[in-house]
């Protein structure tokens, strides 16, 4: 943690250093700075502090954070382009354009961003099954990474939840982290309402992620996991935890407990094994984080679905999570063995206001008999 604490300390100070340095060299605030190249530095350096005093009181310092380094990792591979260019002879002196282009590159990466995390989309998926589903078309719907308070309150999550019971799902399963240190109690009361309100002809499932309890909720929210387990169940939703219910017929749901939360819950294999189940039964699972691919293979659950990762979030961050070996996936589909997986990048998000690797979503899944 302290290593972590000293170079996110380290970062900023060189971040704060080259932008001052940088926003010098801009023609339209050149012409007003001293000639004095202190002066000029500390010029620079107000106008980036102002910069981030407006995004600090706008949204918060972790959001303010994140667009200052952005802009500072934007802004030093324009220079470089430039640079690069400028060697090669294809471009005059005179003008900055690296600066300027940073700064528009800087602002549409973000304005998306923003747009993605505040429109939640439907997305689709069509699956197929030779196991006997009892009928030829069996719809889940899945939401997951709510973090309601991050990027909307529980009035926006109804108008979701009305577009979700539009869709007529068999079933509607949240796939954890509904809920997060600074999700009011007003909130989290409202939204467990809503959520027992989606229409859908078999109920709706839930489990929790890793930030439902809170991580310092102790000191900031007045109620606890149990107070949120109670008004789920007050309003009909069904809390499964490392535990497998038949709903229809052949089709049954699954609900593990999340790994980082629990990392001694029960094995895949042992869920379905004292589950008893019979070779045509049809496992939906729903596990917040993707992180037990093969093992879930291998115990024959056919469609497991996740959330956790936000579908990486910020450009380039998804990867980086499988490659070190987090995930098992960030975001979309993937076949192993006879076991369809499903992450989805969740309706809202952690802290972070904007969403620049993916959009914000519900998903749609029909399983049809093959």
């Amino acid at each position: 943690m302290l290593r972590f604490a000293t170079a996110a300390l380290t970062l900023i100070i060189i971040t704060f250093v080259y932008l001052s340095l940088a926003v010098c060299r801009l023609e339209i605030i050149k012409n007003y700075l001293p000639a004095s190249r202190w002066r000029c530095g500390l010029a620079g350096a107000g106008i980036v502090l102002a910069v981030f005093a407006v995004l600090y009181f706008s949204m918060d310092f972790f959001n303010a954070y994140v667009c200052i380094t952005h802009l500072f990792i934007i802004w030093l591979l324009c220079d470089g382009v430039e640079k690069l260019i400028k060697y090669v002879g294809k471009l005059p002196d005179g003008h900055y354009y690296a600066g300027i282009c940073a700064i528009i590159l800087t602002f549409i990466y973000f304005g998306t961003g923003w747009y993605n995390a505040h429109n939640v989309v439907e997305t689709k998926y069509e699956l197929r099954t030779d196991k006997n589903i009892g009928v030829d078309n069996f719809r889940v719907i899945a939401m997951a990474d709510s973090h309601v308070g991050a990027t909307f309150n529980w009035q926006q999550f109804e108008e979701y939840a009305k577009e979700i019971s539009a869709r007529n799902p068999d079933i509607v399963a949240f796939v954890g982290d509904f809920t997060d240190d600074d999700t009011t109690k007003e909130d989290m009361e409202q939204c467990c309402r809503i959520l027992g309100q989606i229409h859908a002809k078999y109920g709706v499932y839930y489990v929790h992620g890793n930030h439902d309890a809170g991580y310092h909720a102790a000191g900031k929210r007045n109620y606890t996991i149990d107070d949120i387990n109670r008004s789920l169940e007050t309003n009909g939703v069904k809390i499964l935890s490392d535990q497998i219910v038949n709903i229809a017929g052949n089709v049954n749901v699954c609900g593990r407990l999340d790994k980082w939360r629990y990392p001694n819950r029960k094995s895949a294999d042992s869920i379905i094994k004292d589950a008893n189940l019979s070779n045509d039964a049809y496992v939906i699972t729903l596990d917040h984080s993707p992180t037990d691919y093969n093992a879930e293979a291998e115990s024959g659950m056919d469609l497991v679905l996740s959330g956790h990762t936000h579908g990486g979030q910020l450009w380039g961050l998804g990867p980086i999570g499988v490659w070190f070996g987090g995930n098992d996936g960030y975001y979309g589909y993937e076949r192993r063995k006879n076991t369809d997986f499903i992450i989805t990048s969740g309706i809202g998000n952690w802290k972070i206001k904007f969403k620049t690797g993916c959009l914000a979503e519900y998903i749609v899944v029909d399983i049809k008999k093959s």
